[in-house]
C-alpha cells in the first residue's frame, strides 16, 4: 500500500475480502500507519539497476518489438521510478520527445548513455544529453569487470574517445577485484584519469581510495550482483530481508553515495 504525499498522518482501517472460487468469502481487518513527514521526491541515493527487457519479455510470453512489448517496457520502468530506483535504459530512444518525460522526472538518478563505435553518433548522443541538463544524470558503461590486459587496453579506448569528445561525460566501470600488481598499482590506479563513476564489487571496496576520488568531485558507487556471498549482504531473494536492509546501512557507514 502507499499514501498520496498530501495524506494526512494518522491510522487508516479497511476491511479486506477474499473470495475464491466457490467458497465463502473471507474478510480480512487491515490497517496502515501514516507518518508525519514527507520524503523528498528526488532519493539521496543514486541508483542503476540492470533492466534487462529479453528476460522480462520471456517471462510475460511477449514479442519483442510488439506494441505490448513497449508498454510493458514502460510500465516497468514507471514501476522502478515509483520505488525510487532508476533502471539502466530508459524504454524510448535518447532523440524522441518521450525521452524529456523520463529524463526530467526528479525520481530518475542516473541513466545508462548508450555506448557506440560511430563517433559521429556518439558525439550526436553526448551533445543532445549536454544541451539539455541530461549529461550530470547519465554515466557511460564502457566495460565491465576487466580482468585481462586486454580489457584495460579496451576500456581505456573507449573512455579516452568520450572525454576526447566532452571532458565532463561521466565513465564508470564496475570492477570485482582490486590486486596490487608487481608494479604496486591496484586497480584504482589503473583506472584514474579514465573514470570518474568509481564503482567496485561491495566487497572489493577500498573506503580510503573510495573518499579520496569523492573528495576531488568524482562519484562514489559500489554494486553487487552473483556476489559476494552469505555471509556478506546482497539482494538474493532466497536469503532473510535483513541481509537486504543491512546492506544500505553498510553503504551509508562506508560513505558511499551510489547503488549499482
Amino acid at each position: 500500500m502507499r499514501a498520496a504525499p498530501t495524506t494526512a498522518a494518522g491510522t487508516y482501517r479497511a476491511t479486506l475480502r477474499l473470495a475464491f472460487d466457490a467458497r465463502p468469502p473471507c474478510d480480512v481487518p487491515v490497517s496502515l500507519r501514516v507518518r508525519g513527514f514527507r520524503l523528498p521526491e528526488r532519493p539521496s541515493l543514486r541508483t542503476a539497476i540492470g533492466n534487462q527487457m529479453e528476460f522480462v519479455l520471456r517471462q510475460h510470453g511477449v514479442q519483442p518489438g510488439t506494441p505490448e512489448a513497449a508498454a510493458l517496457e514502460r510500465n516497468y520502468y514507471a514501476f522502478f521510478l515509483e520505488r525510487r530506483l532508476s533502471p539502466y535504459n530508459l524504454p524510448c530512444d535518447l532523440f524522441s520527445p518521450e525521452a524529456a518525460r523520463w529524463l526530467d522526472d526528479p525520481r530518475l538518478t542516473s541513466f545508462v548513455i548508450p555506448w557506440s563505435d560511430d563517433e559521429a553518433h556518439l558525439r550526436r548522443v553526448v551533445e543532445h544529453l549536454a544541451g539539455h541538463d541530461w549529461l550530470r544524470k547519465g554515466f557511460f558503461y564502457v566495460w565491465d569487470e576487466p580482468q585481462t590486459e586486454d580489457d584495460f587496453e579496451k576500456l581505456a579506448h573507449r573512455a579516452r574517445r568520450i572525454r576526447g569528445i566532452e571532458p565532463r561525460a561521466p565513465v564508470m566501470v564496475p570492477f570485482n577485484g582490486n590486486p596490487r600488481e608487481a608494479t604496486g598499482r591496484s586497480t584504482y590506479d589503473r583506472l584514474d584519469g579514465l573514470v570518474d563513476q568509481w564503482c567496485p564489487l561491495s566487497s572489493a571496496v577500498d573506503v580510503e581510495e573510495q573518499a579520496r576520488r569523492a573528495a576531488r568531485g568524482e562519484g562514489s558507487w559500489w554494486y553487487v550482483c552473483c556476489v559476494p556471498r552469505q555471509p556478506r549482504a546482497n539482494l538474493m531473494v532466497d536469503w532473510p530481508g535483513a541481509a537486504h536492509r543491512a546492506l544500505f546501512w553498510q553503504q551509508k557507514q562506508r560513505g558511499i553515495d551510489g547503488f549499482l
